[in-house]
């Protein structure tokens, strides 16, 4: 029955599935024809017309082929099919008892004897533009509202009219964008009222997002949502299929959230913490100092006799003693460390032994060792074998390497392995971009080499140390796009698949992160953090800082993995660091392991599970002075009152806490607030 848990009826003219949140009609008289998304608690309908389906040039409705139903504890299952051309579709939503979601997997199996093209395949509910659309609808991005280099005011969240009139963008080489009519993010909050439609997408596998465009549908202009796409030649194995051959694309999960933006960002995390996508239970990476920043090799040009010059034991002592006096537990060991960019082979010459050199950081200064680990993209080439090479289509070697050769993969991980047996605590992987096409068909990879194929390389190199050292922690940047404030894939791409990263890199916000603050730019961290807690890792030039350290923490706030670098010249500053780092050590846990709650983009809650407090930063990223009323629901926090709050004037009404902080100018704020 449809008032108990979930349901499956027959209509006259199909079927409709649902529960007590949401409701899915199935047209199947004309064909395949999903053909309604329906909300029961705002009455809201989000899919009007017609499912929409183009494998190859056109929109076709499916010929019905039938409809599987299963029932298994929890939930029901409907899978539809149906067949264009040589192409058969499986449609497979799975509806739950008791929780506001459908889910969505759609699969395209080629029943024909030639290769089936589709990229430009395309599928997903439409909802019409007409008068009776939201008009109060406003649509919003996940992870990022804030683009990663979108300034103050700029926000990726339109009103349905907005998404029919203007065009998002795409990058596919940053810095370049290309214009696109489709909208493409993780996820999309539909927020009406104070109910709102999370559209999440799960890639880990597929380089797939959830994209909204415009379409005209039976002369009216509508909005696709949801299902699959071929996106900008992603997912690349969604451009073609072979005879035979089937392709599951990624999942995508329609859920009813009771709130607007702050509810769906939170509910999207729920989702993907679900999924194994979150924070590991006792995560504790040592906090960085970064010796890149004060190091003269870095600025003075890269090179073997500068490296021999500049990047030496000594050199190394200095930062390590830099470390320890404000309070870091490992050297960073940014590029100078090997015997060429990228080689991987400890530069023992300069160093000592790899095994001496992390006992004596160890010993003398109470200090872990990490690496910054450059892969293919950007390695020295005269370090691996000539097999390891690129091919051009006529079989000419040319100069970068192919980052799923044989050769380079044999020796990148040998020589991982070999560190990771000296003692090295952390490995970032660094220069992991795309190496571009090969087409050397001795390395066994497709002709030319795939972006997927890349990223799977990357991948092994990943599990080759980890099975070896699990408590090695390693961190990702982008597989795509490396060293570029821009993200190409998803931020769950390959994470889980086996033992996989630890955590993500924050967008290359380290050369000038001040300025990436106050321009608005770095507040992407924020939204990042209210739709994941898949830790981020950054590094910070301190040099920037002021007196009020609020680089320091903001990036403390925002990034579970915090390093740090660069001496700062004036002392007030220094000292106001090391202070910050005193206190950040105490409080190390709540923005390490603990719960983030985005009250404004200024003001961030962390809340530890077991902890009778809650720890508040609060920011002020305007020149001039301000006052700042912060008020705070305890109740539902889990807490009944507050005892104390370490400073500003507060007062408690029942279990409503209101807090006035004076800041200054650019000023940084943590609070502690006391609960029971």
């Amino acid at each position: 029955m449809e008032g108990e848990g979930s349901y499956l009826v027959e209509r006259p003219s199909g079927l409709e599935m649902g529960n007590r949140f949401l409701s899915l009609a199935v047209d199947t008289s004309k064909g395949l024809q999903p053909n309604m998304l329906f909300s029961k608690h705002t009455s809201l309908t989000y899919a009007d017309l017609p499912y929409l389906y183009r494998v190859q040039g056109k929109w076709e409705i499916p010929a019905f082929l039938g409809a599987d139903r299963a029932k298994a504890k929890g939930s029901l299952t409907l899978t539809l099919k149906g067949k264009i051309g040589p192409a058969v579709i499986a449609q497979r939503f799975q509806v739950p008892q008791n929780e506001p979601y459908i889910e969505e997997v759609l699969t395209v199996e080629n029943q024909g004897s030639d290769d089936l093209a589709t990229p430009g395949l395309a599928m997903g509910f439409a909802r019409s533009l007409d008068d009776e659309a939201p008009r109060d609808c406003r649509i919003i991005s996940v992870p990022f509202r804030r683009d990663l280099r979108g300034t103050r005011g700029e926000y990726q969240e339109y009103s349905l009219d907005e998404i029919a009139m203007n065009h998002g963008f795409f990058c596919p080489r940053w810095p370049q964008r290309e214009a696109t009519k489709e909208f493409g993010a993780e996820g999309w909050i539909w927020t009406y009222g104070d109910t709102s439609l999370l559209v999440a997408k799960h890639a880990p596998e597929l380089i797939e997002f959830s994209i909204l465009s415009t379409e005209e549908v039976g002369g009216k202009a509508a909005i696709r949502f949801g299902g699959a796409c071929v996106w900008h030649g992603d997912p690349e194995e969604g451009t073609r299929i072979e005879p035979g051959s089937r392709l599951s694309f990624s999942a995508t999960r329609y859920v009813l959230v009771q709130g607007g933006l702050r509810e769906g960002y939170y509910a999207f995390r729920n989702y993907m913490e679900s999924l194994g996508h979150k924070t590991p239970r006792d995560f504790d990476p040592p906090v960085h100092w970064n010796e890149l920043y004060d190091n003269p090799l870095w600025w003075q040009g890269d090179s073997f006799e500068n490296r021999r010059r500049l990047y030496t034991l000594a050199h190394m002592e200095d930062e390590a003693a830099k470390a320890r006096e404000v309070g870091c537990e490992a050297l960073y060991l940014d590029p100078g460390w090997d015997t060429a960019f990228g080689s991987s082979i400890w530069a023992s010459y300069r160093l000592k032994d790899a095994k001496e050199f992390v006992k004596l950081m160890g010993e003398k200064y109470g200090l872990k060792v990490s690496l910054h680990m450059p892969l293919a993209a950007w390695c020295d080439v005269t370090a691996y074998p000539l097999e390891a090479h690129k091919r051009d289509r006529e079989g000419a070697m040319q100069e970068g390497l192919c980052g799923t050769s044989p050769a380079y993969l044999k020796t990148k991980k040998q020589r991982l392995i070999e560190l990771a047996k000296a003692g090295f605590a952390y490995y970032m992987y660094d220069g992991s971009g795309f190496t571009g096409p090969c087409w050397d068909a001795s390395h066994g990879h497709s002709i030319p080499l795939t972006r997927s194929e890349h990223c799977r390389a990357v991948l092994e190199l990943i599990q080759a140390v980890h099975r070896m050292n699990p408590a090695l922690i390693i961190e990702l940047h982008d597989p795509i796009l490396a060293g570029v404030p821009e993200r190409y894939a998803p931020m769950h791409y390959l994470h889980g698949v086996g033992p996989s990263f630890d955590e993500g890199w924050a967008f290359e916000y380290m050369w000038d992160p001040m300025d990436d603050l106050i321009s608005g730019r770095a507040v992407s961290l924020y939204y990042y953090n209210m739709a994941y807690s898949l830790p981020l890792y950054i590094h910070i030039d301190l040099r920037k800082d002021n007196e009020n350290a609020l680089e320091f923490w903001w990036y403390a706030s925002t990034c579970r993995h915090l390093g740090i670098g660069g001496k700062h010249m004036d002392p007030k500053v220094w000292d106001a660091h090391k202070r910050a780092m005193r206190t950040y050590m105490r409080l190390r846990k709540f923005y390490t392991q603990g719960i983030f709650l985005g009250l404004e983009e200024e003001v961030h809650l962390h809340r530890l599970p077991g902890e009778k407090r809650l720890v508040l930063n609060v920011f002020n990223l305007e020149a001039k002075a301000m006052v700042k009323v912060i008020n705070l629901d305890l109740s539902q926090l889990g807490f009944a009152k507050a005892s104390n709050v370490s400073e500003g004037k507060w007062t408690l009404e029942g279990d409503r806490l209101s807090v006035e902080l004076e800041l200054e100018g650019r000023d940084a704020r943590v609070l502690e607030i006391l609960c029971s």
